[in-house]
């Protein structure tokens, strides 16, 4: 079995623990809400109405962690694909909320469309290492209000894998796409067991709460349904420069907000979930796939052990603006090390230039990167068959095994790759694995075809968009 690898001994994960529990009760969690800071105050929390935070001290962390679900599903509308959390079984994610696409036939970026939107997750639903579909792209060209509606349609009508939300924009898109996922799995209550979407809490780092974003991630956990606690907090911008610094930062976030969903809905379903990441100190940009950022992310999976919870992970990321060779080894030392730090969910195939673009044949290429890494961390049997003493006794000195039984009977076992060429070296085109992808890709879209809702559930699905869209526009008027 490969072991994990460790950037913290016990005695760290335990001071990282202990200052994140000073930062939520010396400084607290900002959250300008009335409402809900009196719900906290009602249940012990250090209250500042005046300032607008929340403090919560170790028995809250403790009391909230202990009832978090350690093992929990996300679900696939067809059941094929079921993730099971808290196995570190290691699950494989697009991930980003990416703005713009680079288009895989012309190579030019552009604002994300609604048709990007189905196409992403149609290739998804293809590569069979990809297991989930985290809002990798947000359109531009979707009703304002209603827009992530419509983007959760376009998505399951083109793939069946779990579907995990981050940009929804109020309690009225959170309750319209439960009702559309209810309306699939055949009523809400089959949805509460069989989970086909979560919905993402993202801390504004630092160390502050939208009210928005609560009211929403409330709506899903009200219903029993999982959830993820996030934080991204940006090392030298909203995070102290130092990765210790925002290490500790992002897992008061983390923590902090979990606590707070517990506080309001117990025993909801949450993974956690970091992206800490590093500001290029020459521009003040994100700077993705830098090595602190490579080192928190591994120490968030650690931290995240700590509390015995679920976690999810950024791991395949990159600053690179298209496929190229830094896309490739940035990509590929992400993903190696997130890997063996233990992830739940490792995310960010298809994204380039720090999470901002999405390329279709970057989600190919990025499939068969994680096929290869689940097969290199395989275990491998050791015992007599394999270790092949008769075999290598049968065929001796100056020989060769090609033709042997024993060859025969393993040849199967050797991983094979799908995009890389064969061909000698002399006669390489450099260019052959980029061009695979993308007829990979063409051929997705041309003759893929996702198991489809069923006739009657596709149609009150359309009256559920509707009626979601005419009803914001009259509470509008």
């Amino acid at each position: 079995m490969i072991r994990e690898v460790r950037v913290l001994d016990s005695n760290q994960i335990e001071t990282v623990h202990s200052t994140s529990l000073r930062i939520l009760r010396k400084v607290g969690v900002r959250l300008r809400s009335d409402r809900h800071l009196t719900h906290l105050q009602k249940q012990g929390f250090d209250v500042d109405k005046i300032h607008f935070t929340a403090r919560m001290s170790e028995n809250h962390v403790i009391e909230a962690s202990a009832r978090i679900p350690k093992r929990f599903k996300l679900c696939s509308r067809d059941r094929k694909r079921d993730l099971q959390m808290g196995d570190r079984n290691c699950y494989y994610a697009s991930a980003g909320c990416a703005s713009d696409v680079v288009d895989f036939e012309s190579g030019m970026r552009r604002p994300a469309t609604l048709q990007d939107v189905a196409s992403c997750a149609r290739v998804i639903d293809a590569v069979e290492n990809l297991d989930m579909i985290f809002s990798p792209i947000s359109a531009h060209d979707v009703p304002r209000g209603t827009g992530v509606i419509d983007e959760y349609k376009a998505t399951v009508e083109n793939s069946t894998k779990h579907v995990h939300l981050v940009d929804l924009n109020s309690v009225y898109e959170a309750e319209y796409i439960i009702k559309i996922a209810g309306e699939i799995m055949g009523g809400v209550d089959n949805l509460i067991k069989e989970p086909i979407i979560s919905d993402m809490l993202c801390t504004v780092s630092p160390l502050t709460m939208d009210t928005t974003a609560l009211d929403t991630v409330l709506t899903f956990a009200r219903k029993g349904l999982p959830v993820s606690s996030t934080s991204m907090p940006l090392a030298g911008g909203t995070g102290p420069i130092t990765p210790a610094g925002t290490l500790a930062l992002s897992n008061a976030e983390v923590i902090g907000a979990l606590v707070i969903i517990e506080a309001f809905c117990p025993n909801t379903p949450v993974i956690y979930t970091a992206f800490p990441a590093v500001m290029d100190p020459r521009t003040g940009f994100y700077r993705g796939a830098a090595p602190e950022e490579i080192w928190m992310g591994m120490a968030v999976g650690q931290v995240a052990g700590y509390y015995k919870i679920p976690y999810m992970v950024g791991g395949m990321n990159s600053s690179s603006k298209t496929p190229n060779i830094q896309d490739g080894y940035e990509k590929a030392m992400c993903a190696v090390l997130s890997r063996l730090a233990g992830a739940d969910i490792l995310v960010g195939p298809g994204l380039l230039d720090s999470a901002s673009a999405l390329a279709l044949d970057q989600l190919i290429v990025d499939g068969e990167v994680c096929d290869h890494l689940d097969r290199a961390l395989a275990d491998q049997p050791i015992d007599e068959e394999t270790l092949g003493l008769e075999v290598i006794s049968r065929v001796g000195p100056e020989s060769h095994f090609i033709s042997d039984r024993h060859t025969l009977r393993h040849v199967g076992d050797i991983w094979i790759p799908r995009l890389p060429g064969t061909d000698r070296v002399s006669r390489a085109d450099p260019e052959s694995m980029v061009k695979k992808a993308k007829k990979k890709v063409r051929d997705i879209l041309k003759s893929h075809q996702p198991q489809p809702l069923d006739p009657s559930t596709k149609k009150r699905i359309e009256m559920i968009v509707s009626e979601a869209r005419k009803n914001y526009q009259h509470s509008k008027n």
